[in-house]
């Protein structure tokens, strides 16, 4: 537990590092900072033992062993149609340079937790970023050793949504699409698109209410949606292994780990959507994007709840919840942005128990991902 909290301190204090020299427009400077600490991370993902994530031995260890004998791209592809196109690229293009597969885990690390990165201070106007990398590391970290398909498509998703903000609409689409290439789930993106332009247009509480009781409701019919869309072809047979044979939503630990985030954004909700007092003329139309960001994340962190709760009946549609996650993060890096010198230490200091809490109880107590105790024989750590 030591090695991770270690690792993290660092990568954190670069990331503020980084975060206070952009402000003070040294960003040369400031983009090393932060290339140390994605760096530092990526070298953890990388040195780390086998064992170490569940997902190595289910698909990335044989994955590499198979590109290491140079059958050549396409047939390599075309002999793992049961694997993601672009990410059996990825491994096949890393196995021709390197022997040892820690190069791989490295270099995964490097794509998910620059991507992040750059996706992150993408809300640097909003949020504070090196708080966003502190929950993002505390709250995701030990999925991206688990999950790194998904991860390096949620993180290119992440990165690319300042194109939907941006009203770059073409460039939003054609990342996505990317990053479905990479593990097909992350068409989430396209939903959480759709999600936005709505409450773009009409940010109040009947349409805010209205998306929350519709997708709801999806949830409740979502097998009848899914049996749909594979049997049009819109999904492959892959999606089959997402089906549930009963929908009860009774597992009380999502909630639970969830709730908390909520009510320290509700405590400081009229400055989470407003930001500051004061507001001058110019800024008005900063400020009406300001509120649509805050309303669409706290939507994003419910969205999040509900479809954690899924873990009930079916732990592999469990994993969609991620891409909503880094939301929370988000949020909480809103929050310390934008309450008052007078709370700030308190609330900073709250956010670190409760994500040391969750983060001892989801991968200690309860053996999340397979990534404690984190042992590496490169390191000597065993």
């Amino acid at each position: 537990m030591l090695s991770y909290f270690i690792v993290f301190l660092i990568s954190c204090l670069c990331c503020r590092a980084g975060e206070y020299l952009m402000d003070k427009k040294k960003r040369n400077i400031s983009f090393i900072c932060f290339i140390i600490a994605v760096a530092i991370v990526s070298i953890m993902a990388g040195v780390r033992d086998y064992t170490i994530g569940t997902d190595i031995s289910t698909y990335g260890h044989w994955l590499f062993l198979e590109a290491r004998k140079k059958l050549g791209l396409y047939n390599f592809i075309l002999h793992h149609r049961e694997i993601d196109i672009l990410y059996s690229c990825f491994v096949y293009i890393v196995a021709q340079f390197f022997k040892s597969e820690h190069w791989l885990y490295f270099y995964t690390g490097v794509w998910i937790y620059g991507f992040a990165l750059a996706g992150i201070m993408q809300y640097k106007r909003y949020a504070s970023v090196s708080w966003i990398w502190v929950c993002y590391l505390l709250l995701l970290y030990g999925d991206t050793l688990n999950a790194m398909r998904q991860c390096m498509a949620m993180s290119l998703g992440i990165w690319a949504f300042h194109f939907a903000i941006e009203k770059k609409y073409v460039k939003y689409v054609f990342a996505v699409v990317i990053s479905c290439l990479f593990h097909i789930t992350a068409v989430v993106f396209f939903g959480i698109w759709l999600i936005y332009e709505i409450i773009k247009q009409r940010n109040d509480f009947i349409v805010k209410s209205g998306i929350f009781i519709g997708l709801t409701f999806a949830l409740l019919i979502y097998n009848k949606i899914l049996v749909i869309l594979i049997k049009w072809g819109l999904f492959n047979e892959k999606f089959e292994r997402y089906l549930t044979t009963d929908i009860s939503l009774t597992s009380i630990n999502p909630i639970l780990i969830r709730i908390p985030f909520l009510i320290i954004i509700l405590m400081f909700y009229h400055f989470f959507l407003l930001g500051r007092k004061n507001i001058k003329e110019h800024e008005k139309n900063n400020i009406k994007l300001e509120r649509i960001i805050g309303s669409f994340i706290i939507l994003m962190i419910f969205f999040e709840i509900i479809i954690a709760e899924m873990r009930s009946v079916n732990v592999t549609l469990y994993r969609i919840s991620l891409y909503f996650c880094i939301f929370r993060c988000i949020a909480m890096g809103r929050v310390v942005k934008v309450i008052s010198n007078n709370n700030r230490l308190i609330v900073k200091t709250t956010i670190l128990l409760l994500l040391g809490i969750i983060w001892v109880y989801q991968n200690v107590y309860q053996g999340n991902n397979d990534i404690y105790p984190f042992t590496s024989q490169i390191l000597g750590i065993y």
